[in-house]
């Protein structure tokens, strides 16, 4: 539904709320899978239904700025064929109904929305203003699979904010075999590995964006708990020096280096690395499939990373700004640091880039 404001309350006792944008009413059956929430997330973020200059249905809800709130709706599914009285069969049971509630805010969010949810199985009052009115049904099941999202479906990001400087550290999962990849172990060692033995997953790689120690101090006691994870870091930083390195070469056995256009097995995903230098001699931008980018302190939600640290090149971030620029396609954008984003979405409206792209 296409709103200039909406707001639920859940339980008397606590209201979120959004200005202009989408409300989602959200409801899941049996058979449907993550793969779909990929899709349903893919599809009503991309849909144009804001008027552009001339009056025409024309602009996404990013091209105009809007908020999201998705609320549960399992009613949705109710059958009124037999009798005076709605029948729920149709509707999954919590148990499966949760995680995929779950998992659609997590791809809507991880998309650079501002977003607000209810609460699954609250009694919740929903107000909002239906624009136009303007009010769609989409069922994932006619749905086209998105062209560049092929292995999307099978990997799981999940992200942990430590240190102090609040560094974004990314467990990347393929759902698949289990495997995954510990990205940027900055500190909270006991957390990480709790993260780990929680998911239950075969820990085959820690991989460093750069070599700044809010990216890398707990890289040595990972890898002492986990000595059969590949460490990778580009050579550059690997003995970097001042108080903002931390070198890790003798430090670390068997430290590996990867550099531009290499690629990193993981289960049945496949890691690429870009060289994108400039916050650091060293930084690497980690490209997974056609689906997303961990890019550690490169690239920011409408910033950049600093220069003006030893090892920065502003020439060359511009440069590396310049390439994921000019990249096709749209990818989901894990930071350094604060909340992900689109590729697409920056190249709108992150002034860095468009200064790098002109």
């Amino acid at each position: 539904m296409r709103v200039q404001r909406a707001s639920v309350t859940i339980d008397e006792r606590e209201t979120r709320s959004i200005g202009r944008g989408f409300l989602i009413l959200l409801a899941v059956t049996h058979d449907d899978t993550e793969a779909q929430a990929v899709k349903l997330a893919d599809k009503l973020c991309s849909l144009r239904l804001f008027e552009d200059a001339d009056g025409k249905i024309n602009l996404t809800l990013d091209e105009v700025g809007g908020e999201i709130i998705i609320v549960s709706q399992f009613t949705l599914y109710g059958n009124c064929r037999k009798g005076r009285r709605p029948e729920f069969l149709n509707a999954a049971r919590p148990e499966t109904a949760i995680p995929l509630y779950e998992k659609f805010v997590s791809l809507v969010r991880a998309k650079g929305y501002h977003v607000e949810t209810g609460e699954f199985g609250a009694y919740m009052a929903v107000d909002s203003v239906n624009d136009g009115p303007f009010t769609l049904i989409v069922d994932t099941k006619d749905l086209k699979p998105p062209s560049n999202r092929t292995e999307v479906s099978f990997m799981k990001v999940i992200t942990t904010v430590v240190g102090e400087l609040g560094t974004n550290c990314y467990l990347l999962i393929d759902e698949a075999t289990r495997e995954a990849a510990l990205i940027d172990p900055a500190d909270s060692p006991d957390e990480l590995s709790a993260l780990i033995e929680r998911e239950g997953v075969t820990l085959r790689y820690i991989l460093l964006t750069h070599g700044h120690r809010d990216h890398t101090l707990a890289a040595p006691a990972m890898h002492k708990r986990y000595p059969a994870a590949a460490v990778y870091i580009h050579r550059l930083d690997a003995n970097g020096s001042g108080i903002y390195h931390y070198p890790l070469e003798g430090v670390i056995d068997s430290l590996n280096y990867y550099d531009e256009g290499d690629t990193l097995p993981l289960g049945s995903l496949t890691i690429s690395v870009l060289y994108t230098p400039g916050h650091t001699a060293g930084s690497v931008t980690l490209k997974v499939g056609d689906a997303l980018f961990v890019v550690g302190d490169t690239l920011f939600a409408g910033s950049c990373g600093r220069t003006d640290l030893p090892g920065g090149d502003p020439m060359e971030m511009l440069a590396s700004l310049r390439r994921l620029g000019r990249l096709e396609g749209d990818y989901t954008v894990y930071p350094g640091h604060m909340d992900s984003t689109t590729l697409a979405r920056e190249k709108q409206y992150n002034p860095f880039i468009r200064q790098a792209l002109r």
